[in-house]
């Protein structure tokens, strides 16, 4: 990709999630808007969100599909993939899918956290900027630290670091804990 058109899209990409989109775009795709109250403490990412692929297309209903070699990159995440979805919603909220062989995604600690970088992968990602929250499906692999998770169905909230998964098709969730971490949690917990 050469800089100029990865100039284009991250240009595009700030002119749709600034609010600046063109009228065509204020079309918004029908969806259940999540309030506040719903999401208590949520922060959205701060920040730039970049995303780099080998094509972009910008298409009228406030959507653009990114496909080869997809890379999404925030603050506090990355995603990574083979294609990525992105649909522009209300109030500069926006939801992106990624899918892959696998689609892959990183949270970090965070800055002064204690907590473990999480890494994950699975064949659909999703993440809605309304509440934080990321839902992935197919064979999802999660390693938390050392501790490892593999499941049908997985739900990470950003904010509060929160794993809900569920066996799907497969019934069964899988977790192998590090006693290590086990032992951090303890102490961590203790006055």
């Amino acid at each position: 990709m050469t800089r100029a058109s990865r100039f284009g899209l991250l240009l595009l990409l700030a002119l749709s999630l600034g609010g600046i989109a063109p009228a065509c775009w204020a079309q918004q795709a029908a969806e259940t808007p999540v309030s506040a109250a719903a999401a208590p403490g949520y922060q959205r990412p701060t920040g730039p969100i970049d995303i780099e692929a080998q094509s972009a297309d910008i298409l009228r209903d406030g959507r653009a599909i990114y496909r080869g070699d997809v890379k999404v990159s925030a603050r506090d995440f990355n995603l990574s993939g083979d294609e990525l979805e992105l649909r522009q919603l209300d109030n500069r909220q926006f939801v992106i899918v990624v899918t892959g062989a696998p689609a892959r995604f990183a949270h970090n600690g965070g800055v002064g956290k204690e907590a473990p970088p999480v890494d994950a992968n699975a064949q659909r990602i999703e993440y809605d900027s309304r509440n934080g929250v990321l839902q992935l499906t197919g064979e999802v692999r999660l390693l938390r630290g050392r501790d490892r998770l593999t499941t049908d169905i997985l739900r990470y909230d950003l904010n509060e670091r929160r794993i809900q998964a569920s066996g799907g098709t497969s019934g069964q969730v899988r977790i192998t804990l590090d006693p290590a971490t086990l032992e951090q949690d303890t102490k961590d917990k203790q006055p």
